[in-house]
């Protein structure tokens, strides 16, 4: 898998939907070794996963403040359609 198109993260979320949906629990080096991706690499994905998880349901459930919600605008794509002033433009007083 060297010239393949897939990122590591990809490859993460593949190899636990197996892990997973095949109870391969001890197979997890060897599903590393075949998609030449690092086992410490696909362990930190995991605890990663559920830290975002975890902080996204607490997002919901707090206060929001601009930088919450110009995070959760990035993580969706959502760009706000209200155009900006420009500020070169002279203002007639």
């Amino acid at each position: 898998m060297k010239n393949n198109k897939l990122t590591p993260s990809k490859i993460f979320e593949l190899i636990h939907g197996l892990i997973s949906k095949f109870n391969l629990k001890g197979m997890t080096k060897q599903l590393c070794k075949i998609s030449n991706v690092s086992t410490s690499g696909f362990y930190r994905f995991l605890n990663t996963q559920t830290y975002i998880n975890t902080k996204e349901n607490k997002d919901l459930k707090s206060r929001m403040n601009r930088k919450k919600i110009q995070r959760i605008m990035r993580k969706y794509n959502i760009i706000c359609p209200i155009r900006k002033s420009n500020p070169y433009k002279s203002k007639v007083a």
